[in-house]
Protein backbone atom coordinates (compact mmCIF):
# COMPACT_ATOMS: atom_id res chain seq x y z
CA UNK A 1 0.00 0.00 0.00
CA UNK A 2 1.03 3.43 -0.98
CA UNK A 3 1.22 6.59 1.57
CA UNK A 4 0.43 9.44 -0.45
CA UNK A 5 2.84 12.25 0.51
CA UNK A 6 2.20 16.12 0.44
CA UNK A 7 4.89 19.03 0.57
CA UNK A 8 4.82 21.27 3.37
CA UNK A 9 5.18 24.84 1.70
CA UNK A 10 6.02 27.96 3.44
CA UNK A 11 2.16 29.25 1.71
CA UNK A 12 0.47 25.96 3.85
CA UNK A 13 2.34 26.82 7.30
CA UNK A 14 1.56 30.62 6.89
CA UNK A 15 -2.27 29.73 6.67
CA UNK A 16 -2.27 27.37 9.20
CA UNK A 17 -0.48 30.11 11.30
CA UNK A 18 -3.24 32.24 10.46
CA UNK A 19 -5.64 29.98 11.54
CA UNK A 20 -4.50 29.33 14.48
CA UNK A 21 -4.01 33.19 15.27
CA UNK A 22 -8.05 33.78 14.87
CA UNK A 23 -8.96 30.73 16.43
CA UNK A 24 -7.44 31.96 19.65
CA UNK A 25 -9.50 35.05 19.20
CA UNK A 26 -11.92 33.36 21.68
CA UNK A 27 -9.62 32.34 24.43
CA UNK A 28 -9.60 33.85 27.41
CA UNK A 29 -5.92 36.41 28.17
CA UNK A 30 -3.41 33.95 29.92
CA UNK A 31 0.21 32.87 29.90
CA UNK A 32 0.96 31.95 26.38
CA UNK A 33 -2.48 32.94 24.61
CA UNK A 34 -2.33 33.70 21.07
CA UNK A 35 -4.45 36.74 20.00
CA UNK A 36 -2.58 37.76 17.04
CA UNK A 37 -4.51 39.95 14.93
CA UNK A 38 -7.51 39.92 16.86
CA UNK A 39 -10.17 42.68 17.57
CA UNK A 40 -9.92 43.39 21.00
CA UNK A 41 -10.56 47.14 21.37
CA UNK A 42 -11.60 48.43 24.84
CA UNK A 43 -10.68 45.11 26.27
CA UNK A 44 -9.83 45.47 30.22
CA UNK A 45 -7.08 43.29 31.41
CA UNK A 46 -5.97 45.24 34.31
CA UNK A 47 -3.98 42.87 36.91
CA UNK A 48 -4.27 40.06 34.80
CA UNK A 49 -0.96 37.55 34.06
CA UNK A 50 -0.12 37.34 30.91
CA UNK A 51 3.34 36.74 30.27
CA UNK A 52 4.47 35.45 26.85
CA UNK A 53 0.68 36.78 25.07
CA UNK A 54 1.10 37.45 21.04
CA UNK A 55 -0.89 40.62 20.28
CA UNK A 56 0.88 40.57 16.95
CA UNK A 57 -1.40 43.29 14.52
CA UNK A 58 -3.91 43.14 17.28
CA UNK A 59 -6.26 46.22 17.28
CA UNK A 60 -6.05 47.30 20.87
CA UNK A 61 -7.09 50.73 20.57
CA UNK A 62 -8.32 52.03 24.49
CA UNK A 63 -6.89 48.41 26.23
CA UNK A 64 -6.03 48.78 29.23
CA UNK A 65 -3.40 46.91 31.01
CA UNK A 66 -2.98 48.85 34.17
CA UNK A 67 -0.49 46.58 36.89
CA UNK A 68 -0.83 43.85 34.42
CA UNK A 69 2.45 41.23 33.46
CA UNK A 70 3.31 41.64 30.49
CA UNK A 71 6.42 40.46 30.45
CA UNK A 72 8.42 38.59 26.99
CA UNK A 73 4.85 39.65 25.32
CA UNK A 74 4.90 40.08 21.37
CA UNK A 75 3.03 43.35 20.32
CA UNK A 76 4.54 43.63 16.90
CA UNK A 77 2.81 46.05 15.08
CA UNK A 78 -0.25 46.03 17.13
CA UNK A 79 -2.23 48.96 17.58
CA UNK A 80 -2.53 50.32 20.77
CA UNK A 81 -3.49 53.92 20.41
CA UNK A 82 -4.71 55.25 23.43
CA UNK A 83 -4.25 52.33 25.43
CA UNK A 84 -3.16 52.06 29.29
CA UNK A 85 -0.18 49.85 30.78
CA UNK A 86 0.10 52.24 33.71
CA UNK A 87 2.03 50.53 36.46
CA UNK A 88 2.81 47.18 33.99
CA UNK A 89 5.25 44.72 33.88
CA UNK A 90 6.59 44.43 30.57
CA UNK A 91 10.37 43.31 30.86
CA UNK A 92 11.63 42.41 27.74
CA UNK A 93 8.40 42.95 26.08
CA UNK A 94 8.61 43.53 21.64
CA UNK A 95 7.18 46.15 20.79
CA UNK A 96 8.34 46.78 17.09
CA UNK A 97 6.34 48.86 14.71
CA UNK A 98 3.67 49.36 17.39
CA UNK A 99 1.22 52.17 16.56
CA UNK A 100 0.94 53.71 19.69
CA UNK A 101 -0.42 57.30 19.72
CA UNK A 102 -1.25 58.75 23.18
CA UNK A 103 -0.23 55.32 25.08
CA UNK A 104 -0.12 55.42 29.00
CA UNK A 105 3.15 53.57 30.29
CA UNK A 106 3.52 55.79 33.44
CA UNK A 107 5.22 53.69 35.57
CA UNK A 108 5.49 50.70 33.96
CA UNK A 109 8.55 48.71 34.09
CA UNK A 110 10.42 47.97 30.78
CA UNK A 111 13.50 47.02 30.60
CA UNK A 112 14.55 45.70 27.77
CA UNK A 113 11.69 46.40 25.72
CA UNK A 114 11.83 46.68 22.68
CA UNK A 115 10.05 50.02 20.74
CA UNK A 116 11.86 50.20 17.47
CA UNK A 117 10.23 52.16 14.55
CA UNK A 118 7.28 52.29 16.77
CA UNK A 119 5.19 55.30 16.43
CA UNK A 120 4.59 57.09 19.99
CA UNK A 121 3.48 60.74 19.40
CA UNK A 122 2.40 62.01 22.65
CA UNK A 123 2.88 58.63 24.43
CA UNK A 124 3.16 59.25 28.39
CA UNK A 125 6.47 57.08 30.11
CA UNK A 126 6.64 59.20 32.97
CA UNK A 127 8.37 57.46 35.71
CA UNK A 128 8.75 53.96 33.71
CA UNK A 129 11.57 52.05 33.90
CA UNK A 130 13.16 51.87 30.74
CA UNK A 131 17.01 50.47 31.23
CA UNK A 132 18.41 49.12 28.02
CA UNK A 133 15.05 49.65 26.07
CA UNK A 134 15.07 50.34 22.26
CA UNK A 135 13.65 52.71 20.48
CA UNK A 136 15.47 52.91 17.40
CA UNK A 137 13.90 55.33 14.70
CA UNK A 138 11.06 55.63 16.94
CA UNK A 139 9.01 58.63 16.58
CA UNK A 140 8.75 60.39 19.77
CA UNK A 141 7.51 63.83 18.92
CA UNK A 142 5.81 65.50 22.20
CA UNK A 143 6.31 61.76 24.54
CA UNK A 144 6.82 62.72 28.07
CA UNK A 145 9.40 60.55 29.65
CA UNK A 146 9.75 62.80 32.68
CA UNK A 147 11.18 61.38 35.80
CA UNK A 148 11.50 57.75 34.04
CA UNK A 149 15.05 55.79 34.00
CA UNK A 150 16.72 55.43 30.92
CA UNK A 151 19.93 53.63 31.36
CA UNK A 152 21.80 52.31 28.91
CA UNK A 153 18.53 53.69 26.54
CA UNK A 154 18.81 53.35 22.58
CA UNK A 155 17.73 56.29 21.09
CA UNK A 156 19.20 56.30 17.32
CA UNK A 157 18.00 58.29 15.01
CA UNK A 158 14.49 58.57 16.73
CA UNK A 159 12.72 61.84 16.05
CA UNK A 160 11.65 63.24 19.56
CA UNK A 161 11.22 66.92 18.80
CA UNK A 162 9.44 68.39 21.47
CA UNK A 163 9.84 65.48 24.07
CA UNK A 164 9.93 65.60 27.75
CA UNK A 165 12.72 63.65 29.37
CA UNK A 166 13.14 66.63 32.54
CA UNK A 167 14.92 64.59 35.70
CA UNK A 168 15.17 61.76 34.17
CA UNK A 169 18.05 58.65 34.39
CA UNK A 170 19.76 58.54 31.16
CA UNK A 171 23.02 57.58 32.44
CA UNK A 172 25.04 55.90 29.09
CA UNK A 173 22.08 56.48 26.59
CA UNK A 174 22.44 56.78 23.12
CA UNK A 175 20.52 59.63 21.00
CA UNK A 176 23.50 59.28 17.98
CA UNK A 177 21.50 60.54 14.71
CA UNK A 178 18.23 61.58 16.38
CA UNK A 179 16.50 64.62 15.93
CA UNK A 180 15.46 66.27 19.90
CA UNK A 181 14.89 69.74 18.57
CA UNK A 182 13.24 71.44 21.28
CA UNK A 183 13.50 68.43 24.14
CA UNK A 184 13.59 68.99 27.50
CA UNK A 185 16.24 67.48 29.15
CA UNK A 186 15.79 70.08 32.37
CA UNK A 187 17.63 68.28 35.52
CA UNK A 188 18.07 64.76 33.50
CA UNK A 189 20.98 62.99 34.68
CA UNK A 190 22.96 62.24 31.08
CA UNK A 191 26.77 60.97 32.41
CA UNK A 192 28.25 59.19 29.96
CA UNK A 193 25.41 59.77 27.32
CA UNK A 194 26.11 59.94 23.90
CA UNK A 195 24.60 62.42 21.73
CA UNK A 196 27.03 62.71 18.61
CA UNK A 197 25.43 64.05 15.52
CA UNK A 198 22.29 65.02 17.31
CA UNK A 199 19.60 67.59 16.23
CA UNK A 200 19.50 69.58 19.86
CA UNK A 201 18.72 72.74 18.33
CA UNK A 202 16.22 74.93 21.07
CA UNK A 203 16.59 71.79 23.38
CA UNK A 204 17.15 72.57 27.45
CA UNK A 205 19.47 71.39 29.68
CA UNK A 206 19.10 73.78 32.62
CA UNK A 207 20.66 71.85 35.49
CA UNK A 208 21.32 68.80 33.71
CA UNK A 209 24.36 66.90 34.27
CA UNK A 210 25.94 66.03 31.29
CA UNK A 211 29.11 64.33 32.76
CA UNK A 212 31.92 63.16 30.45
CA UNK A 213 28.89 63.00 27.51
CA UNK A 214 29.43 63.28 24.27
CA UNK A 215 27.83 65.91 21.77
CA UNK A 216 30.57 65.60 19.00
CA UNK A 217 29.26 67.22 15.55
CA UNK A 218 25.55 68.39 17.12
CA UNK A 219 23.68 70.76 16.27
CA UNK A 220 23.19 72.87 19.80
CA UNK A 221 22.06 76.49 18.11
CA UNK A 222 20.09 77.95 20.89
CA UNK A 223 19.92 75.14 23.84
CA UNK A 224 19.99 76.45 26.91
CA UNK A 225 22.88 75.10 29.30
CA UNK A 226 22.15 77.11 31.90
CA UNK A 227 23.53 75.61 35.02
CA UNK A 228 24.42 72.36 33.43
CA UNK A 229 27.19 70.14 34.71
CA UNK A 230 29.66 70.01 31.92
CA UNK A 231 33.04 68.33 33.16
CA UNK A 232 34.65 66.40 30.70
CA UNK A 233 32.13 66.85 28.30
CA UNK A 234 32.79 66.47 24.73
CA UNK A 235 31.53 69.58 22.78
CA UNK A 236 30.41 69.53 19.19
CA UNK A 237 33.68 71.13 17.78
CA UNK A 238 35.64 68.08 19.86
CA UNK A 239 36.46 70.34 22.75
CA UNK A 240 36.37 68.41 25.66
CA UNK A 241 34.98 71.15 28.71
CA UNK A 242 37.26 71.62 31.75
CA UNK A 243 36.56 70.07 34.93
CA UNK A 244 34.19 72.61 37.30
CA UNK A 245 32.33 73.91 33.81
CA UNK A 246 28.78 74.71 34.63
CA UNK A 247 26.98 76.31 32.12
CA UNK A 248 29.53 76.55 29.60
CA UNK A 249 32.27 74.33 28.09
CA UNK A 250 35.45 75.75 29.30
Amino acid sequence: MTVQTFPITAGLISMLLSVQAVASCDVEAGPGVNWAGCDKQGVDLSGKDLSGMVFSEADLQGAVFAEADLSDTDFYSADIRGASFNEARMTSSKLVGVEAEAADFSGARLDYASFSRAQLKAANFADARLDHSNFYEARLSGTVFSGARLDHARMQRSRASGADFSMADMEHASLDGGRFDGAIFDKAELVRAHLDRTDLREASFVAANLSKASLRESDTEDAEFKDAILTDTIWPDYRRCRRGSVGECR
